[in-house]
């Protein structure tokens, strides 16, 4: 990917360095697909918990470290990036799992009761999409690789593509540009390009 741009490359499983010494690890990016800037980190930290983190509390990187300008009680207070409701059946027919937790149609339970429904929900800003290692990439004719690490501009902090694993369909590691995503979504990032366009894409030297 040569277009200029001074790419670092970050890994999803980055350690993550406080002001007062390690803190975490990182799990997922999320980024504004308008603009590309990365707007949050999500962290796990010390307690167990995958916290949201603003992107302007991280200093320097590389590809196994995020050093951040702040202190290991600052992530503590963070919101969670995952929430999880259990929502109870019923016979309802507009409403199985009661009101906001239908997903489908039920038939009367009767005396018959599956349990409680686990939904989790990802507290990420409206709008925006988060990238994690081993997300599905998929290209015009189907799925070609799995994300491995993020590129991006560190001065900017925007993405600017992310590295595709070698496997079945290459040979090598490539690196691709965020230009070539249409969209992402639940089922990972779908490309604009063929798998053959992919795989005639330079060989990515970390």
């Amino acid at each position: 990917m040569k277009d200029g741009t001074q790419n670092a490359a970050l890994r999803f499983d980055a350690e993550v360095r406080c002001l007062d010494g390690r803190c975490g690890r990182l799990r997922r990016v999320v980024l504004d697909p308008r603009t590309t800037a990365v707007t949050h980190l999500v962290i796990r930290i010390g307690d167990g918990r995958d916290v949201v983190m603003p992107m302007a509390w991280a200093g320097s990187l590389t590809p196994d470290a995020i050093t951040l300008k702040v202190a290991s009680d600052d992530l503590k207070d963070l919101p969670d990036y995952l929430s999880t409701d259990y929502c109870l059946p019923t016979s309802d027919l507009n409403h199985p799992y009661g009101e906001g937790c239908a997903i489908l149609p039920l038939p009367d339970l009767g005396v018959f009761n599956p349990g409680p429904l686990r939904i989790e929900h990802h507290h990420i800003p409206d709008g925006e999409v988060e990238l994690k290692a081993g997300l599905p990439v998929l290209c015009s004719d189907g799925e070609c690789g799995h994300v491995d690490q993020l590129l991006l501009d560190p001065e900017q902090a925007r993405a600017t593509g992310f590295v595709v694993r070698k496997g079945f369909f290459f040979s090598h590691d490539v690196s691709v540009p965020l230009s070539w995503v249409s969209a992402v979504d639940d089922d990972g990032i779908h490309l604009k390009t063929s798998r053959d366009q992919l795989a005639k894409l330079e060989r990515y030297w970390p």
